[in-house]
């Protein structure tokens, strides 16, 4: 496969990332191709068939589709792409690696996964579950009703803060619901008492790995998103908004010892407690 990505990501096609081009994502056999016109993406993909016929591959046309990013509320935009001489069919939203993608651009939908994820999990956990002690139901929270796969793709999104409120209220109840606390009380008591974070600062402590970890990764692959996130994101903003503090981006990510996580321990244990 490494040879077929090659050949696409040295094509002229594609769309910029900052100041990069960019026009093909990989993750084992799992590809997307963008590509900024309907001739560009046909293009593209008449360049990985040739080179995965080459390399003795196949293709699995049933499951590749092809979605069109509206640059507007009433664009419209037809064209067909084929790939082995056969029309793909158009789609409006597709999850690829679990992440649910739409034509609008926006994570309304992957939203809705995360919070229909975690309802599922803990509703399973609580009902099998509830008879164990404290102990054993804080182990079993944080371990299977905790991931929020993929919050941490939000950073970015205009509308970050309200997806964020929509999975914190179901994720205190829950934590309430396992103590028999009412909804009204304490968040921090509850979290406090069940030995696990508030919804804030465990959101931020898996955006800090997360960004941390790509941006230390030696992969190279990885260098275009790496220099956007630098240097044309709004990364750092938000670092400092979440953080509560004035940390350097560069600090951030090049910090080898704990003090950003210790950092949050700290604003989480001091700040005050609403009743």
């Amino acid at each position: 496969m490494k040879d077929c990505i090659d050949v696409v990501s040295k094509q002229n096609e594609g769309c910029f990332l900052g100041s990069s081009r960019c026009n093909i994502l990989a993750y084992a056999d799992d590809i997307i191709l963008i590509a900024p016109s309907a001739g560009g993406l046909q293009k593209l993909v008449s360049v990985i068939e040739e080179s995965i016929k080459k390399n003795k591959l196949c293709n699995n046309i049933e499951n590749s589709k092809y979605i069109i990013l509206r640059y507007g509320k009433n664009s419209i935009l037809n064209c067909s792409i084929k790939l082995n001489e056969v029309p793909l069919e158009r789609v409006y939203e597709y999850k690829y690696l679990g992440i649910m993608l739409n034509d609008s651009l926006n994570n309304v939908d992957d939203v809705d996964r995360v919070l229909n994820s975690f309802l599922k999990q803990f509703n399973a956990l609580y009902y099998r579950f509830s008879f164990a002690s404290l102990n054993v139901l804080s182990f079993l929270f944080k371990a299977y009703s905790s991931s929020f796969y993929g919050i941490e793709l939000w950073y970015n999104d205009k509308n970050r803060q309200n997806f964020m409120n929509r999975i914190s209220v179901a994720y205190h109840k829950s934590i309430k619901k396992i103590l028999n606390m009412n909804t009204w009380d304490s968040n921090h008591l509850a979290c406090e008492i069940l030995g696990v974070n508030l919804f804030t600062h465990l959101q931020a402590k898996r955006m800090y790995n997360y960004y941390r970890s790509v941006l230390r990764s030696k992969n190279d692959v990885l260098i275009k998103y790496k220099y956007y996130w630098q240097f044309y994101s709004d990364i750092k903003t938000n670092i400092e908004r979440i953080f509560r503090c004035d940390y350097d981006v560069e600090d951030v990510f090049n910090n080898v010892d704990d003090a950003i996580l210790s950092r949050i321990d700290f604003v989480e244990r001091n700040e005050t407690r609403r009743s």
